[in-house]
């Protein structure tokens, strides 16, 4: 079982090795200009020279802050919502049909309403709650519908009461799906994050690849952008073993 985990980590090695390899190559041979792409040693020195100046760690606060902040309010008010409209028929019946109408609406689509109502910094941590809240809320309600009517009937037997039923059942056995619905929204946050950042920002890590980005700084732009992929490589690696420690109880699958 080792052996076959440490084969699958190498095969996710192979694929990030290819792509090094292309871009040194294409370095090499000019295959883009430099202005666009730049070139692996000058990506390297970029982010030594923005780690030693301490402007990297200075914009990863600042963002990691907003992301952190925004996830956490989106999780809390997507599972507080789901939970009572899943609890509650009359909840269900007054509320669900105008977020069912909402929820298709582009998150990026509320910027302007959004900084009228909670000005400009305001409006980028209520972004990334908006949409991680969003899939919390449907990833909550799917939980919720999925639970087993056995469970649920065994339940009654033993008077226990809907919000009983819901966090004593519902929600840990639908415990992966709702880690699952986690990692999608966190992966969408740094989308959001990104994009937030563009509005009226002086400090962030979207702010930082858009103004190297503006200033042809290509190589300051992609080391910024390699050190957004490796800090999301990591919450998503960190949000999985949560994943699977709290649902140790659950047989993993890794595919045909």
């Amino acid at each position: 079982m080792k052996q076959q985990s440490w084969q699958r980590k190498m095969f996710g090695v192979f694929v990030p090795l290819i792509i090094v390899i292309l871009w040194f190559a294409g370095d090499r041979f000019g295959w883009w200009p430099q202005s666009i792409i730049a070139p692996p040693t000058a990506v390297m020195r970029a982010w030594w020279r923005l780690l030693a100046s301490g402007e990297l760690l200075t914009h990863t606060y600042v963002s990691l802050a907003r992301l952190f902040t925004g996830c956490a309010v989106g999780l809390l008010i997507g599972l507080v919502t789901a939970s009572l409209i899943g609890l509650s028929p009359t909840l269900a019946n007054t509320f669900r049909p105008t977020l069912d109408f909402l929820t298709p609406i582009p998150v990026l689509a509320w910027v302007p309403i959004l900084i009228i109502a909670f000005g400009i910094d305001g409006a980028k941590i209520s972004l990334i709650a908006l949409g991680t809240g969003l899939i919390m809320y449907s990833t909550t309600l799917t939980v919720i519908a999925d639970t087993k009517a056995e469970y649920v009937d065994v339940a009654r037997l033993y008077h226990k009461s809907s919000s009983q039923i819901l966090l004593q059942i519902s929600l840990p056995s639908g415990a992966w799906a709702l880690l699952g619905g986690l990692r999608m929204a966190f992966g969408i946050s740094w989308v959001l994050l990104l994009a937030s950042e563009l509005i009226a920002s002086s400090q962030g890590l979207g702010w930082l690849i858009w103004d190297s980005r503006n200033f042809s700084r290509a190589d300051e732009m992609m080391a910024a952008m390699l050190w957004v992929g490796c800090l999301g490589f990591a919450c998503d690696y960190l949000l999985s073993r949560l994943q699977l420690r709290v649902t140790r109880w659950r047989p993993s699958f890794y595919g045909l």
